[in-house]
């Protein structure tokens, strides 16, 4: 029986208990992200439905320049967990890469939303939020939320 069976699990709680996402983070801090890739899906193999591994799985891609497999995996942690700010983060800035501006906004004001009111990077949200304001052609919005910087 799996005791995690449809279950959350925490970075470190994922990192205990699974030597493939331990490896897989070990090589995307090297910045392999080929081999990162392949241990993270083995870990999302034996771990399933993990908002963290689909998260990492969506790093990888966007840093293989793979926007369009990014955001299925963003979206598929977001279904997994709705308010885990880092996967819609991502999702907003691999749909801004894919050119589809209108749902990196909605995805960064989602963003915005679940940051944490702790959290030091909101100037980067608002900075964000202007670049994909400006590439949508809403160029006085863009210059106005990036006044509050």
């Amino acid at each position: 029986m799996n005791f995690f069976k449809n279950k959350i699990l925490s970075e470190n709680q994922i990192s205990k208990t699974n030597k493939n996402f331990r490896i897989a983070m070990e090589l995307l801090k090297k910045k392999e992200y080929n081999k990162a890739l392949i241990f993270f899906q083995k870990a999302e193999k034996e771990l399933k439905d993990q908002p963290k591994i689909m998260n990492n799985i969506g790093v990888c891609y966007s840093n293989l320049k793979n926007y369009s497999e990014a955001v299925n995996y963003y979206q598929k942690a977001i279904l997994l967990d709705s308010k885990y700010f880092a996967s819609m983060y991502n999702l907003s800035i691999a749909y801004y890469y894919l050119e589809q501006y209108d749902s990196a906004l909605n995805s960064i004001n989602q963003a915005i939303q679940l940051s944490p009111k702790t959290d030091t990077s909101k100037e980067k949200l608002i900075l964000t939020k202007g670049n994909i304001l400006f590439k949508n052609g809403n160029i006085q919005e863009a210059v106005n939320i990036l006044k509050l910087l």
